[in-house]
């Protein structure tokens, strides 16, 4: 009896493995592609190509945990919106509607029953519908139960066909769609403030350029950068210059 249980227990955990594996399987690939689809919708909110300009596979993971981040953040608030008035007194009545329902199909008949109500021939009308109704015991009933299952069935085994190649062009949409929104909102401020702190991360937006004699050749918004080019957005666009050797790239600090 031990050994079975052991072997249960093995087989059990092996299994359990076997999912995980299964799970990361599915779930590394989307995060990649959430990633990618991140990179190549942020520059090209600033006009930029991508092809030039390839992220790291360290950098497409962290796009993706942002737009995951993004969307929960998301989700959240919109729940939040729905307990706030007026919406909590709509969602109120909902639940007080669907417990009377509940409440007079089952307690009903006992409650008219003890007000002295018992000999009301509607409720015995509506279960002699019901018996006579039953799959159990109407065969056309039960034909019909059956057409409704398959047709159940197969609805859904068509969704799930269909759900799956509009699910892999969705998050590409939703990671180019996060990041266009996040690069437009940097732009914007930009433009407006300049280069300016950031409030939240407590250091200034822009970074700049300078030379082997200290001059200040760019400062904007550093948008990407590889071994050979930088690309820096300014009040007057974009702008993409070839990386020396002298050149110092750094944040400002004022």
């Amino acid at each position: 009896m031990r050994r079975i249980l052991l072997l249960f227990g093995g087989a059990k955990k092996y299994i359990s493995l076997i999912n995980t594996g299964a799970l990361l399987a599915i779930i590394t690939p989307l995060a990649y592609l959430l990633g990618v689809s991140f990179h190549q919708g942020y520059l090209s909110a600033f006009g930029l190509e991508s092809n030039n300009f390839q992220a790291s596979v360290q950098d497409i993971y962290i796009n993706s945990y942002v737009v995951i981040g993004k969307i929960l953040i998301d989700a959240g608030v919109y729940i939040a919106t729905i307990f706030q008035f007026p919406n909590l007194i709509v969602l109120a009545m909902i639940l007080l509607s669907l417990a009377l329902i509940i409440y007079l199909s089952l307690f009903a008949k006992k409650k008219l029953a003890a007000m002295g109500m018992g000999e009301c021939k509607c409720l015995e009308y509506i279960e002699n519908a019901s018996a006579f109704l039953s799959y159990k015991k109407n065969d056309f009933s039960k034909s019909i139960l059956i057409t409704l299952v398959s047709m159940e069935i197969v609805s859904i085994t068509l969704m799930i066909i269909l759900l799956i190649p509009l699910l892999w062009w969705a998050i590409p949409l939703v990671g180019s769609s996060t990041a266009k929104e996040l690069a437009t909102s940097k732009i914007n401020k930009f433009k407006i403030d300049g280069c300016s702190n950031d409030r939240d991360k407590g250091v200034n937006n822009c970074f700049i350029v300078r030379d082997e004699t200290g001059n200040i050749l760019h400062e904007g918004l550093l948008v990407a950068m590889n071994e050979k080019e930088i690309a820096i957005f300014k009040k007057e666009g974009l702008f993409i210059f070839s990386r020396r050797e002298n050149f110092i790239l750094q944040r400002k600090t004022n």
